[in-house]
């Protein structure tokens, strides 16, 4: 019986499984694995316009709340929306050859989101988020076509939010994460199965504002989360199989925005943000040479997951330097012009920062936005270094908001 093997490009989305963590060959390259890690990726292009930064949020954007911090989903407010999106994925691929051009020509991430408020002070949501990697051609040793395979993520999210005395709010989520990547059918005695895990998020956020005059506000942010805290996740019943992490996360981020008033319709906001990241899992040691098991410098990673929730600050076989290195900054920049309720016109940009070691995924992003009537069209693009997957990676995000304190007003 011929057995299938891959056509020799086939290993290329292992690039993608990984996050595509692009970066020159260097000897100190020490950069964290985790299992699923697209589900740290959103496809809404508003927020990833920004710098993908979700941990705070304006008042006026809700959706957030699904994406990063579940905290911003209830702000006092009584709303219903919701919002699709579509992000081709790897085009900053498309320059390689040709082969790696039709493995990744169909790769795409598209989620779509609903929320709303049960009250002023509570609010649920759900979210919907879709990872396809492309077409994946097998054949058999001798090159003969014997299929294809369109491997896939997929995540289902449920979030719960509340107010606490109008500026603090909280919340929480819970996740169902289904990867198939299987590239083959299989592993010695031991099938390759798809994998299933659980996670939860868990996000707090404050807001505050003060009047610096009669036509200027000044509004301030604050927010931090742990996301994609879970079950450890495994693509084989082998005993002898470790299970990977997913990649569970810190973030702490916090947001200045002047408000100008114009008229007594027409205001202009200025949003400036900043956010920190770390991922909570193993860092990996340096082991010795010749056997490949004997630890040097660092930490064993066969931890659990409530372990690794400590252990990850001061695992790093380079000490407290590589540990700063494995923090990401990300900025995000939104320039607003509201007209009351009914129309609002959105310039925004922002900058990815990571250290060189830990998979140098350094971009820039930027986009615009437009909203009338309580519908809302975003757009985004990425810019990054040439024949990296993310560059000239854009985004598009179309939604639909409606304050029922509002309309309830109006009536």
């Amino acid at each position: 019986m011929k057995k299938p093997v891959l056509k020799k490009f086939i290993f290329l989305p292992a690039l993608a499984f990984s996050l595509c963590i692009i970066c020159s060959a260097q000897d100190d390259l020490n950069a964290i694995p985790t299992s699923v890690p697209l589900i740290n990726v959103t496809s809404n292009a508003r927020i990833g316009a920004m710098g993908e930064i979700a941990t705070v949020s304006s008042s006026v954007y809700n959706d957030a709340g699904l994406i990063q911090n579940p905290a911003l989903l209830s702000k006092n407010a009584r709303t219903i929306g919701g919002n699709t999106s579509f992000m081709p994925w790897l085009r900053g691929l498309w320059s390689e050859p040709r082969s790696f051009r039709t493995l990744f020509s169909s790769a795409y991430l598209t989620e779509s989101n609903m929320y709303g408020a049960i009250n002023q002070k509570n609010a649920i949501g759900y979210r919907f988020a879709l990872s396809h990697f492309g077409q994946v051609i097998i054949r058999d040793q001798y090159g003969m076509y014997l299929g294809e395979y369109n491997p896939i993520e997929y995540c289902h999210q449920i979030t719960y939010s509340h107010t606490f005395k109008d500026k603090l709010s909280a919340g929480a989520g819970i996740k169902y994460i289904h990867s198939d990547l299987n590239l083959s059918s299989v592993s010695g005695s031991f099938p390759y199965q798809p994998a299933n895990a659980a996670a939860v998020d868990l996000g707090i956020h404050y807001n505050t504002s003060f009047t610096l005059s009669e036509i200027m506000l000044l509004h301030i942010n604050t927010g931090a989360t742990l996301n994609n805290f879970g079950t450890k996740i495994s693509y084989t019943d082998n005993p002898s199989s470790e299970k990977g992490f997913l990649p569970t996360c810190l973030r702490i981020a916090i947001m200045v925005n002047p408000e100008w008033r114009l008229s007594e319709s027409v205001t202009l906001h200025a949003e400036i943000a900043y956010q920190i990241e770390k991922l909570l899992v193993p860092t990996p040691p340096i082991l010795y040479y010749d056997d490949g098991d004997t630890i040097i410098k660092g930490r064993g990673m066969d931890v659990s997951v409530f372990t690794a929730l400590y252990s990850s600050f001061y695992d790093a076989p380079g000490g407290f330097s590589e540990e700063m290195h494995e923090i990401m900054h990300k900025t995000g920049t939104e320039f607003r012009l509201d007209a009351g309720e009914k129309f609002y016109a959105a310039l925004r940009a922002g900058r990815l920062m990571e250290h060189r070691t830990k998979g140098n995924r350094t971009y820039t992003t930027m986009g615009m936005g437009l909203g009338y009537a309580g519908f809302s069209l975003d757009s985004k693009y990425i810019a990054g270094p040439e024949n990296t997957s993310l560059n000239k990676t854009w985004a598009i995000t179309f939604g639909y908001c409606l304050n029922l304190d509002n309309h309830k007003e109006d009536q």
